[in-house]
């Protein structure tokens, strides 16, 4: 397979629960590592895995400081959903009331996905194309592939 364009989008936090919301980059370790993590106004937070072989570890692990002890921590704990795909990731977002998802812009934005974005450290992703992430502190790449190209020689 050859890639057939590259680009970069912001990773974002989204959740179904309405109304503003933001978090300090600092904080999201903390909050999933937490055994009870709860909102500022005290409503629990449902937080949510990816598997273990998903690429999104190694992102917000890049991303985020401290979130490689965060996931082990909230891996010891039976009780948390898994998405094993983005979809499955953003359908359990928008069905569990209170659970805080990563993703991306991109897919927010082609799958027309209704959960709220969540602003980390003050600014909000917007557009999921290349120009807004150099404006995004949060950046993950992401790259379409298709079938094999044959060189103009064969």
């Amino acid at each position: 397979m050859t890639t057939q364009f590259e680009v970069c989008t912001p990773y974002v936090v989204a959740r179904s629960h309405p109304g503003a919301a933001r978090l300090d980059p600092a904080d999201i370790p903390a909050l999933l590592a937490r055994i009870d993590p709860v909102r500022p106004d005290g409503t629990p937070l449902k937080i949510m895995l990816r598997p273990k072989a998903e690429s999104d570890n190694l992102t917000v692990a890049s991303l985020f400081p401290g979130m490689d002890a965060a996931v082990a921590t909230a891996r010891s704990r039976d009780t948390i959903p898994i998405g094993a795909t983005d979809q499955d990731n953003a359908d359990l977002g928008g069905k569990i009331s209170g659970s805080p998802i990563g993703t991306t812009s991109m897919q927010m934005t082609t799958e027309k996905r209704t959960l709220k974005l969540v602003a980390i450290g003050g600014v909000t992703a917007g557009r999921p194309h290349v120009p807004w992430c150099g404006r995004h502190d949060f950046c993950r790449d992401a790259a379409a592939r298709g079938g094999s190209r044959r060189s103009p020689s064969e």
